[in-house]
């Protein structure tokens, strides 16, 4: 069944841009061709340049998994990692569409 990937991220001081930069390249380079991968959505909290929010829906945990342990996803988080400051919080959940 679909999940959705969410991710909290802090971004260093004065790094926003670069870091959506880095982002957009990497995403259409890597993420956006995995088997699986259905959309995703980057927005950066209001109150703060430095906070962002990621979701990524996948149509399962386990096609999520297989892109961790694709040969393409190294070089994918390599892209950006550098500009998080901290660690980055992760949750997957599967929506009910009854709700």
């Amino acid at each position: 069944e679909m999940i959705v990937e969410i991710v909290r991220l802090r971004v260093k001081p004065g790094l926003s841009q670069a870091f959506e930069t880095a982002w957009a390249e990497a995403s259409a380079r890597y993420l956006r061709r995995q088997p699986g991968y259905q959309a995703h959505k980057l927005g950066r909290q209001l109150e703060t340049e430095r906070d962002y929010l990621l979701a990524v829906q996948w149509d399962s945990l386990d096609a999520h998994r297989a892109f961790m342990d694709h040969a393409d996803f190294q070089p994918f988080a390599q892209s950006f990692w550098h500009f998080f400051d901290g660690e980055r919080d992760l949750i997957q959940f599967q929506p009910n569409p009854a709700l």
